[in-house]
Parts: structure tokens; sequence; C-alpha cells
């Protein structure tokens, strides 16, 4: 899908300008389509038996790109090939780490989950209070999925043909943060779903959550661009002048309901730690965030590295003081964020801070 026009640059925590409105894209093709350059060799029966679902997808092809029965295919000519008629294998996401109450539910099969374990398709992960786990893709995308969130692997497939990777995540409920590897083809996908929305990138980082009560999703770029769009059904068709879809710029972030997209608002700035060297050596771990006063609360989130892909614990409250459970002593991370009044969050500034356990067990005898 094509859009317009990106959102545009506004001040932090303004809604856009109306340049920087979610703005209406091109529907679908109604059948997707893969391009395939014949080579030297090909026939129509090869290319049947190597990439075609099925014998009878060669009488389709033939009428799809007008080939009489008699003719050969001359190398160089492009066919146009439906998606549904080609062959695929699936891949896998591996688990790369995983913290707390996390539960992977395979049909009516639940486990626990184990670093390096690959999920495929229908995978669903839970995550509770306190469970944190991120999936690494072959080409180093990472999926990070944060407490009390229900994602399913919707998609994950590699197209025979062109090698073309499908990688498709549905949020159920609560959050999923994507760093998406910039893809080298046109013709490979990475899309994080929602009952009623789909964000869609070629490389970026982005955040996106749904709630089920408010059936209401939120897509937050923090690098990168994202396509966000939602889909009318037969319950909440979509009003006249609202906006399907819209390309989001780094910095931007959107609401949906079924009716639509909001319009583009910029993420809030991220704000400052106070003390951020102070090491942590009560028996709970406390920050102090600096007020901002356009927040309406803040999330503060806890974890074992930089980039905060090994996440061990996170709060999010409207006063800007968290207290969090201890943790063994180490060197940590804690990033924080403010979030604005539709919920979304902002920027977020990373700081490393110490942990050192000063209490003494046991008495003197």
């Amino acid at each position: 899908l094509v859009p317009a026009h990106p959102a545009t640059a506004a001040p932090a925590g303004r809604p856009a300008s109306t340049a920087a409105k979610a703005v209406s894209t091109t529907k679908a093709p109604a059948e997707p389509e893969v391009t395939y350059s014949v080579k030297a060799g090909d026939t129509l029966y090869s290319l049947t038996q190597s990439y075609l679902t099925a014998p009878r997808s060669l009488e389709r092809v033939r009428r799809l790109n007008r080939i009489p029965a008699s003719s050969l295919i001359i190398a160089g000519r492009t066919l146009r090939l439906p998606r549904s008629l080609l062959r695929d294998e699936p891949i896998t996401a591996r688990v790369d780490s995983f913290s707390g109450e996390v539960v992977l539910r395979s049909g009516t099969t639940a486990t626990p989950p184990r670093v390096g374990a690959d999920l495929g398709e229908g995978t669903v992960i839970e995550t509770g209070r306190r469970g944190f786990v991120s999936l690494r893709l072959a080409d180093d995308s990472t999926v990070t999925i944060p407490s009390q969130s229900t994602v399913r692997v919707a998609r994950l497939r590699r197209v025979l043909i062109n090698q073309a990777v499908e990688r498709e995540f549905a949020t159920l409920g609560g959050r999923v943060r994507a760093r998406v590897t910039p893809m080298a083809d046109p013709v490979s996908s990475f899309r994080v779903t929602t009952p009623i929305t789909v964000s869609a990138v070629r490389g970026t980082e982005f955040r996106v959550s749904y709630d089920p009560q408010t059936a209401r999703a939120l897509t937050e770029v923090e690098e990168g661009k994202v396509q966000f769009e939602t889909e009318a059904t037969p319950t909440a068709p979509a009003a006249a002048d609202a906006p399907r879809g819209a390309l989001l710029a780094p910095g931007f972030g959107a609401v949906a309901g079924r009716t639509g997209v909001g319009q583009a608002r910029a993420l809030l700035d991220a704000p400052r730690l106070v003390d951020p060297e102070r090491p942590q050596t009560a028996a709970d771990l406390t920050f102090t965030v600096a007020p901002d006063a356009a927040a309406a609360g803040y999330r503060v989130q806890v974890g074992r590295d930089a980039g905060l892909l090994d996440l061990v614990d996170e709060a999010n409250g409207a006063e800007p003081s968290f207290t969090l459970a201890g943790l063994p002593t180490g060197t940590y991370f804690v990033r924080v964020a403010a979030l604005d009044d539709q919920g979304a969050e902002g920027r977020g500034r990373t700081y490393a801070f110490d942990r050192v356990l000063n209490a003494v067990s046991g008495a003197a005898t």
C-alpha cells in the first residue's frame, strides 16, 4: 500500500498539523500477486512442479498471463502469479530471553518457555503481571512482549519462488514492541495486527497495543515509518470522513477504533530520571522521574540489557515516583518514558544503574 503523505513534524505533546493528519490510503489488491522473471530453461510445467500448489494452478496462470496452451514462455518475460497459488515453507522465531510468568500455548497444550526454543505459526504467547519474553527472527529482527499481553504468531512463511519471508504477529491484548531489520527485497513483509488494525513496515522500530475491552488500538513509531490501517466491519462501518489509514513518521503515534484512524500526534519527549547515578542499595528499587507538564503518566521498565530486550520488570502510573521489587546485585538498565492523555508512550531515555545489596544475613556467635 502506498500512502499519500507521511506525518510531518509537530511540537512534542501537541496534535500534528493538518499536513500530519492521518491520511486515507489505497486499498490492497483483491488478490496479492508475485511477479517472476522467466529464466532460460523454465517451462510452465517446471514452474508448476517446483513452485505452484497444485497442477490445476497452471491453467489459472495461463489465463492471467494470456498464454495459449500451445505457447512457450520466453526467458526474460515477467509472469504474474497469484500469491495463493505459490508454495511456501514454515519458518520459526526463537525465544531469545524471558523472565517471570510466561506461557506458550499450542492448541490445547501449554508449556513454559525455554531460551533457544523455536516457535512456529499458531503459538500463543501469554505474559503475566511480571512476565516478559523476547523473540528473535532469522534476520535479527526482534519482537518483545511486555507484561500482561497475549500475542499469537499468526504467520511465519518463506515463499519458495522468490525466498520472500512473510511475518505477522497478532496482538490479542496488551502490547508488542518490534525492531525490524530493513528488508533488502521488496516483497518480504512484517506486520503486527490487532483485531481491528494492521501495522506494516519495511524496517523500523515501533510499538503496538490493543485494549480488547474498548476495541482501541495504538501504534507508536520510534524509528522508520509504519503504515497503520483499520478495516470497516459489518457492525462498525467506516464513517464517510474517517480515514482508514496513515503513514506514521518517526516520533508519531495514532489511536484507532473500528471506524478509523485518529489524527497522528507527536510523541512526548523523553523525560529525565532524577539522580540516575545513585546506586540502588535498598530492598526495593526506587525511581523518580522529573515531572513533565505535558505528561498524563509515566512508564518505567527495567532490563538486563541496554536495548531493554531482556526485561525483568515494569510499572506505569500517573505519579512520577515508582517502587519496584528488588533484584540481585549487578548492573541493570532502566528506561523512562512519558504517557500522553491518549495513553501513547513517548520517546524513552535509558540509564544504567548499579544494584548493590549491602545487607548481611546471619547472626554473630
